[in-house]
């Protein structure tokens, strides 16, 4: 606070103007942080987003050289040689292409593009794979996990795409939708595979035909999730890929790998056939793939775009509303200092006694007006006691003829005052005489008084004595009553011991029951396994080599030998138990001797609270003595404070005496004071 005293006002406008300034700038700056920060978010995802149908592209294509790969070996050569370069050549193509955008966007080494990254750097054995293909010596599961690994990569990169914070709801579903739909095209690419595989070797197996079961099952369930997320023109693209004459087809010849595999049929159709119409379906789904990836990049565009005039719009008015508030300031500041200034000039004038002076500012509607009101007003009041200053030096000089005057009258006031004082001195010393005689019998009196306090003090005491005795008493009476309790609470508890050990008791009975219990499961166990163990040997008799097939049977016999371990685990249990019930009652025995003992010493507690109560009863009498002695003696000093109060009295009269004199001679003295006071009053 002083350090606001001392300060200038110019000092505290521009503190009170930096406080909100400074709140501003720093809310301006914390906003402007977090467009920026969303400015960036949606610049770094636009330019990963961008990347997903080039992404997209080399999974489709990836997607098509599995399935040529997996007809390649499952016609051992025979199909698809003419078609494995062409969709080797477009896959090495669509790959190039994502490493050259990858590298031009400008985020190669950024986390978001991580993923794509490592997907990438998964295809370094893409060349020895494609060698295993063409030499027929890698197995089509070893080749359709190595594709299948790698276009799983690359899904899972746009999958962390749809999974960062967009803060946008339709993107998020966009994105959703999306994902669904490339891991749809994915379940089409397996089945694309598989069915190639199965057309081009004339049969299904069993597993690649539970495969491709279960493959149309998983697409089916992600083009639901694509209905869902998508918006209705890309949901209504899908539908008429799906309800197109390449998905027709493709249904017709899933309907043919069944009746293959449950009726034993030829297969009509051969490997390449079905590749070529499934992939038609699949470069229909591919359309509407990219289709939906062109109102993602759009829609992530815009995004982008608004968060970046977001930022500026956010900066601009920031910086606006700043330099309204130091304007402001300024102007404010400006309208203070300078009248206040003014002021401060005119009462320095006047301090140095001009008082011809013009105040500035008095027609002014604020607080400065009002101070220079106050202040012309005051200057006015300065030239009123100028004027009256020559009055005052006027009157001085009457003052000064008037005392002479009143000192000759004081002279003679003076000498009669002095033989006036001479008749009190007088008087005053009759009155020492008396009011010694006075202080004397004020002291007999007072020490008749400490006789009458002692043997008052002495009275009380003993009637604190005889109180204490009575607590005394009470005390002792209370502690029979609560020893009393004490026994009958331990006898209480001796009661529940012995129920204790009554349950204790019972525990041991109901553990040896459990006991025969046990042992009689035990006896069961051993008499099926027994009874098992010949079911086996028959069985497996009579099977001669099948007898392995009896193996149930041997698992049933260990099953029920485990069991008769655990009945004869339990037996040692509850032999412990029984242990431990044994202990309890031991423990509640040692109990109840305890509490006994304890009923002896609460019998005894009695007799000494009893003793006690007799031994006040004695003090109380002698204290009630005692009392009386003491009232005796306070009744003898009475007598003598009597005696001295009529001493007291005389000297009382003789007071009044003297006091009666001085009472004359103020009389006096208030005569000559008032004819002084009219003497002076004349004057």
């Amino acid at each position: 606070m002083s350090f606001l005293s001392n300060a200038p006002i110019r000092a505290r406008i521009a503190a009170v103007i930096a406080a909100p300034v400074i709140g501003l700038m720093i809310f301006a700056g914390l906003s402007i942080v977090e467009r920026a920060g969303d400015w960036r978010r949606m610049e770094s995802m636009a330019q990963v987003v961008m990347l997903a149908p080039d992404v997209s592209q080399v999974i489709h294509e990836l997607q098509k050289e599995r399935g040529a790969s997996a007809g390649y070996i499952g016609s051992k050569g025979e199909a698809f040689a003419d078609q494995l370069p062409d969709r080797r050549k477009d896959t090495d193509v669509a790959i190039a292409t994502l490493r050259q955008r990858l590298a031009a966007s400008g985020y190669g080494d950024d986390a978001s593009t991580a993923g794509i990254r490592s997907a990438l750097d998964g295809l370094e054995s893409l060349a020895r794979t494609r060698r295993g293909v063409s030499d027929l010596t890698l197995a089509v599961g070893d080749m359709a996990g190595f594709y299948t690994g790698a276009i799983r990569t690359f899904i899972d990169s746009v999958e962390a795409m749809a999974a960062s914070d967009t803060g946008d709801v339709g993107l998020t579903h966009d994105l959703t939708a999306y994902v669904a739909l490339i891991q749809a095209k994915e379940r089409a690419g397996l089945e694309r595979a598989m069915g190639a595989n199965g057309f081009g070797a004339g049969a299904f197996k069993p597993a690649i035909h539970q495969k491709l079961l279960d493959l149309i099952g998983q697409e089916d369930a992600f083009f639901s999730t694509f209905r869902t997320f998508a918006e209705a023109d890309d949901v209504s693209a899908l539908e008429d890929v799906l309800q197109g004459e390449a998905s027709k087809a493709v249904s017709a010849m899933r309907a043919e790998a069944n009746a293959m595999v449950y009726d034993g049929a030829a297969a009509a159709t051969t490997g390449p056939q079905w590749f070529e119409t499934i992939t038609r379906k699949i470069d229909g789904l591919k359309q509407v793939e990219d289709g939906t990836a062109a109102e993602i990049t759009a829609e992530l565009t815009a995004l982008r775009d608004g968060a970046r005039n977001g930022l500026i719009v956010t900066a601009l008015v920031a910086l606006a509303l700043v330099a309204a508030a130091v304007v402001l300031g300024l102007a404010i500041a400006r309208s203070i200092t300078r009248p206040v200034a003014s002021l401060t000039g005119t009462m320095g004038e006047l301090a140095e006694g001009d008082l011809s002076v013009h105040v500035a500012g008095t027609e002014r509607g604020d607080e400065i007006g009002e101070m220079s009101r106050t202040l012309e007003v005051f200057r006015q009041h300065m030239n009123d006691n100028a004027a009256m200053q020559e009055e005052r030096e006027k009157e001085n000089a009457a003052r000064l003829a008037r005392a002479e005057k009143l000192k000759a009258l004081t002279e003679g006031f003076d000498r009669d005052v002095t033989g006036l004082l001479e008749t009190v001195g007088a008087a005053c010393q009759s009155l020492n005489t008396t009011a010694g005689d006075m202080s004397r019998l004020a002291g007999d009196t007072t020490q008749r008084s400490t006789s009458v306090a002692s043997a008052s003090e002495e009275a009380a005491s003993n009637v604190d004595a005889v109180a204490a005795a009575a607590e005394e008493l009470s005390a002792a009476i209370r502690e029979i009553g609560s020893q009393a309790q004490t026994s009958a609470d331990v006898a209480r508890e001796a009661a529940e011991k012995a129920q204790i050990a009554d349950e204790t008791v019972a525990g041991l009975a109901k553990a040896a029951d459990r006991i025969g219990e046990i042992v009689d499961l035990i006896t069961d166990i051993a008499d099926q396994t027994n009874l098992l163990a010949l079911n086996a040997t028959i069985e497996a008799a009579r099977a001669g080599d099948a007898g392995k097939g009896f193996a149930v049977v041997a698992n049933e016999v260990k099953t029920l030998a485990s069991q008769t371990a655990k009945a004869t685990e339990d037996i040692r249990t509850q032999i412990g138990g029984v242990q431990t019930e044994t202990r309890k009652a031991e423990a509640a025995i040692q109990d109840i001797v305890g509490i006994i003992q304890r009923v002896n010493e609460v019998a005894s507690a009695i007799a000494g609270a009893v003793e006690e109560q007799n031994a006040a009863t004695s003090e109380i009498s002698g204290n009630i003595h005692q009392a009386a002695t003491g009232t005796q003696s306070v009744n003898s000093d009475i007598h003598a404070v009597s005696r001295a109060a009529e001493q007291v009295g005389e000297a009382a009269e003789t007071v009044r005496g003297g006091t009666d004199s001085l009472g004359s001679e103020a009389d006096r003295l208030r005569s000559l004071v008032r004819d002084f006071l009219t003497g002076v009053q004349a004057a």
